[in-house]
């Protein structure tokens, strides 16, 4: 998940919520003055003690005592693999600057930390992901660190119009970047085939017209849909070509790909014929 402005102040997409408002109407602030907060605010939050890792590529921040304190191994490879995936999928040879991870203990904690619930949260402008990480739920990871790259060194997507692609792109970073580490892998298109099979995908024009409109659908159609619909494009046509979809000023699929988004959803689903559902993955979701 990622927070974006827009002209008419705040977005908002989170898993079952949808909220375009100001900030200080909603009260998103909290503790804060500034949306999005820094590393150096999160820090100095007066109700967390965080201790703090450093990597080659990130700072680790977790709480004393905490799931994460305990399996800081864990936490650590849980990043750090994803990152070489990640760089390939954008077509860069580094990122040249370290990623803070704010590690917290449940949702309780991160509304208390940036005033709402959720599993994950990027803020790109400030290369800072935060996620619930413990022994139910472990957050974070490619999705929130594809976020943070890809809206830095592709730019900042346009928000209502391509969070489908936003959110599709680091699904599928969960995708690819995991292919070794079955525990955290995600098949988009197994759990896509799963969805199609019995009957529950969004039509891909209602999903990419406003990913927003539909968060009230479960996120166990919409990301890993998006998800495998982005892995379709990249695969298929290419890294430039969706690099492109992701910067024109208008989400022009026939001007950027030469076919209608009816044309490629056929080919899309022609694809997801092929591919193998897996042992009951159309009741698996992904870990947003």
């Amino acid at each position: 998940m990622t927070i974006h402005w827009s002209k008419r102040g705040l977005v908002v997409a989170i898993p079952g919520v949808v909220a375009v408002a100001a900030v200080a109407l909603f009260g998103f602030r909290g503790w804060f003055s500034k949306w999005p907060p820094s590393p150096e605010v999160l820090l100095g939050h007066k109700a967390f003690s965080w201790r703090t890792h450093e990597t080659v590529d990130f700072w680790i921040h977790y709480e004393v005592s905490s799931f994460a304190e305990k399996e800081l191994g864990l936490l650590s490879m849980l990043h750090a693999v994803a990152m070489p995936g990640m760089l390939e999928l954008i077509g860069e040879p580094a990122y040249p600057h370290k990623i803070h991870i704010f590690a917290v203990e449940n949702h309780a904690r991160m509304k208390l930390l940036i005033g709402h619930e959720g599993n994950g949260q990027a803020f790109p402008e400030h290369n800072t992901i935060l996620c619930v990480f413990s022994e139910k739920t472990k957050a974070g990871g490619a999705h929130e660190l594809m976020h943070v790259i890809s809206n830095n060194r592709w730019g900042s997507v346009p928000f209502q119009d391509r969070i489908w692609l936003d959110e599709g792109l680091a699904c599928y970073a969960e995708d690819k970047c995991y292919r070794d580490h079955k525990a955290w892998a995600q098949d988009m298109h197994a759990l896509s085939k799963g969805l199609r099979d019995s009957g529950r995908l969004i039509p891909l024009e209602q999903l990419t017209a406003g990913f927003t409109n539909w968060a009230s659908v479960s996120t166990e159609i919409s990301y890993p849909e998006a998800g495998s619909f982005v892995r379709f494009l990249y695969e298929r046509y290419g890294r430039e070509k969706l690099k492109t979809l992701w910067q024109a000023p208008q989400p022009d699929m026939r001007r950027v790909y030469g076919k209608s988004l009816a044309e490629l959803e056929a080919e899309w689903g022609a694809d997801l014929a092929r591919a193998d559902r897996g042992a009951d993955e159309s009741s698996k979701g992904t870990r947003r």
